[in-house]
């Protein structure tokens, strides 16, 4: 296989939070986007991230990478999510990012 064969644009993907609790308290599903490959800066801050890390470091950089469906940034920099809608999206994105790693298998 020839490395070129394994290059793509950056797609946006869809992530729905559809938690019960999230859904009874705000009325409906919850829709935001994620690129489903991200540049090395952003993959290195993911990777780096330990057990020992705390929740706000890893929305600080979830923060930056969750976006609007015309591919803008949701959050600026000194807006915030409710903490309960934080913490399920920061749970959607490293789940649907861990699922990404294998992005290469298929293309």
């Amino acid at each position: 296989m020839k490395l070129q064969a394994l290059v793509s644009t950056p797609q946006l993907q869809k992530i729905t939070i559809d938690d019960e609790a999230i859904v009874e308290k705000y009325g409906e599903e919850i829709d935001f986007y994620i690129y489903d490959r991200q540049d090395m800066d952003t993959y290195m801050s993911l990777a780096t991230l330990g057990e020992d890390t705390s929740i706000s470091t890893v929305a600080k950089v979830v923060s930056k990478i969750i976006l609007t469906e015309d591919g803008n940034r949701i959050l600026e920099d000194n807006q915030q999510l409710p903490m309960d809608m934080m913490l399920k999206v920061v749970e959607e994105t490293v789940k649907h990012l861990g699922n990404s790693m294998t992005q290469t298998s298929n293309k």
